[in-house]
């Protein structure tokens, strides 16, 4: 957890540094701080969930409460208007405002690293009110209540339960489920039990909440039946970003999850438990940090399938051997788009290519380097050749796909595929588990005159 999960300490002490300075400017400020009676953390960030982003250009948020005295002639949203046009007036703030357009806070970004989320309420009769800017209403709210109840909660597991998020919110942000933070952490701690038993280390604790969370949710197939209020507050509700179909596909994952996790760790064999796991938290788990980790992976596989460049023509590489570069972007796919006929009755190929001129259907993710991250399945890929010389005949490719996944659509592929429609692109979509590999040749006078080196692509 502590590389790959885990925020790391120096991002810790950036953020704890931003909210000081920004807690400073507010009770500095000649015109907010006679409104102000107190600035508290809340969140993930005040429960010590935060996770390290799983994205290249990731960014995670902090959560920051700003107590406000009641002034009867404000309306709502004239508390985030009287915040935000003082952080406007700031040298230092007036170019990361409110770039988000969030309804209840305002947001100073700090970009590629995190943001801040300021979070103006009232308490009035110790009844705390936040401030919804679109309808122009107050709506109550119990962050500090909430946060003492999980504390509680965590204390049980022996502050396991705080761990436990921390993985699944890694496993939904490497594209598994999606689900907003409070709203599962509410899922999680609210299925704690007492036991002396359930939570005495990490796995053991993750099978057993996962175990207890996937039991709640077989015999609630209904978001209408699911209790996700606040315990400190049962009027206020976390149900504005989940609908049914969110929740189907999480209950699905939870499942699925659940029957990973019970069968890794029912297995007595060591090395089948540990590639179990693999299959749970990503092909790299358990692997040393270092520069080789995806190459070690890679090297694990049964690469007999895989045939030499001579095995196919009589090529020979030029003594002057030009090395290109692979670049890689990557692109979400519209879900209604797998469904239709005119992508089903498409090759592969086909499919692929008509998905990237149909732009409307994409969402640009982010470029993808070499063996970095895992992706989750169903992700557009574009590899594009640079570098290239200037005369050539042909560009080819060759895809290698590994290990039970794969092997089981009767997909380990190896072939070398020449590039017809666009010479210097192509498009694959992740689709099996586990280590993968593109690699480029570039021939001419049936010679190869220039390669990259292999592009890996890790994938569950």
């Amino acid at each position: 957890m502590k590389d790959v999960v885990n925020l790391n300490q120096t991002r810790i002490d950036e953020a704890k540094t931003k909210s000081d300075s920004i807690e400073s400017f507010i009770k500095d400020n000649v015109i907010l701080s006679p409104m102000v009676t107190d600035i508290m953390p809340q969140g993930s960030y005040k429960h010590k969930t935060i996770i390290k982003p799983q994205w290249e250009d990731g960014e995670f948020d902090v959560d920051l409460m700003v107590v406000m005295k009641e002034q009867a002639w404000r309306e709502p949203k004239d508390y985030l208007s009287k915040i935000s046009d003082e952080f406007k007036n700031s040298g230092t703030y007036k170019d990361k405002v409110n770039n988000r357009g969030k309804t209840r806070c305002v947001t100073i970004d700090y970009v590629w690293e995190f943001h801040i989320d300021v979070v103006p309420c009232k308490k009035t009769d110790n009844v705390y009110e936040i401030m919804n800017k679109k309808e122009n209403v107050f709506e109550q709210t119990d962050g500090n209540g909430y946060a003492e109840w999980f504390e509680k909660q965590n204390k049980i597991t022996w502050w396991m339960l705080k761990r436990v998020i921390r993985l699944l919110k890694y496993l939904r942000d490497t594209g598994q489920f999606q689900l907003k933070s409070v709203i599962l952490t509410t899922l999680l701690a609210k299925r704690i039990i007492e036991s002396d038993s359930l939570y005495v280390d990490l796995p053991t604790a993750f099978s057993s909440i996962v175990g207890l969370l996937n039991r709640y949710l077989e015999i609630n197939p209904l978001l209408l039946t699911v209790d996700l209020s606040n315990p400190a507050l049962s009027s206020e509700k976390f149900t504005r970003n989940i609908d049914q179909t969110i929740y189907d596909e999480f209950r699905t994952y939870i499942a699925d999850l659940n029957q990973k996790i019970q069968s890794a760790i029912a297995e007595d064999d060591k090395a089948k438990s540990m590639e179990k796991w693999r299959w749970i938290l990503g092909a790299d788990f358990g692997y040393e940090d270092d520069k080789n980790a995806i190459s070690k992976a890679f090297s694990m596989v049964t690469l007999n399938h895989v045939k030499p460049i001579s095995w196919i023509v009589s090529w020979w590489e030029s003594s002057t051997l030009q090395d290109i570069r692979i670049d890689c972007f990557t692109y979400k796919v519209n879900n209604k788009l797998y469904e239709s006929q005119s992508y089903k009755t498409n090759t592969l190929w086909e499919a692929l290519y008509k998905l990237a001129s149909w732009t409307w259907n994409l969402k640009k993710l982010r470029t993808y380097s070499s063996g970095t991250w895992n992706l989750p399945k169903r992700i557009l890929m574009r590899f594009t050749a640079k570098n290239l010389p200037a005369d050539y005949d042909k560009i080819y490719r060759q895809v290698v796909n590994t290990w039970a996944e794969a092997k089981s659509q009767n997909s380990l592929r190896w072939d070398f595929e020449e590039n017809h429609i666009n010479k210097i692109q192509i498009y694959e979509e992740t689709a099996y588990s586990w280590h993968h590999r593109v690699q480029c040749f570039v021939v001419k006078n049936n010679m190869i005159i220039a390669k990259s080196e292999k592009f890996y692509v890790k994938i569950w």
